[in-house]
């Protein structure tokens, strides 16, 4: 009966990362890792091993190894963008002015009834913009309120 490996448990990762295509053991040796179970049993790559000719590859894939990380990290980055783009598709900006009127949203250590109490504070006056999406707020009579607010913590406030 075969006996199942994990090869995770061995330390070597030597499946393929979705971004890159290779594997870390490659980009970082320029070859595959042979696994316990092909030393100790009887396989078609130990069956075929030549030393002079593996030294021969190991020296030229050690060349092309510099390559081969650079079409790696390119990769790496393409797929890095891919996921930035689609996520960036589904943002919607929220462009405050001066004057807008604006909940606050009001975080759990702000929440003076529990679960019940309201989830917004407000409405807030925009008073300036602070820039890099921060606002400083104002009370509806005036008062300034004394915090930058991002405007991830903001809403409209419909009158």
């Amino acid at each position: 009966m075969a006996r199942r490996v994990n090869r995770s448990t061995m330390g070597l990762q030597m499946h393929p990362q979705s971004s890159t295509n290779k594997s870390p053991f490659s980009l970082v040796y320029g070859a595959d890792a042979m696994i316990l179970v092909e030393i100790g049993e009887p396989s078609l790559r130990r069956e075929l091993y030549n030393p002079t000719h593996n030294h021969q590859n190991m020296a030229l894939h050690l060349d092309l190894l510099p390559e081969l990380r650079e079409k790696a990290q390119i990769r790496n980055l393409a797929t890095k963008q891919r996921a930035a783009k689609k996520y960036n598709a589904k943002l919607h900006p929220r462009p405050f002015v001066i004057g807008d009127l604006v909940w606050r949203m009001a975080s759990s250590a702000r929440k003076k009834d529990g679960k019940f109490s309201a989830n917004c504070d407000g409405p807030y006056r925009i008073r300036e913009d602070a820039g890099g999406g921060a606002y400083r707020l104002e009370q509806l009579y005036g008062e300034e309120i004394p915090n930058t607010w991002n405007v991830s913590h903001l809403k409209f406030y419909f009158s």
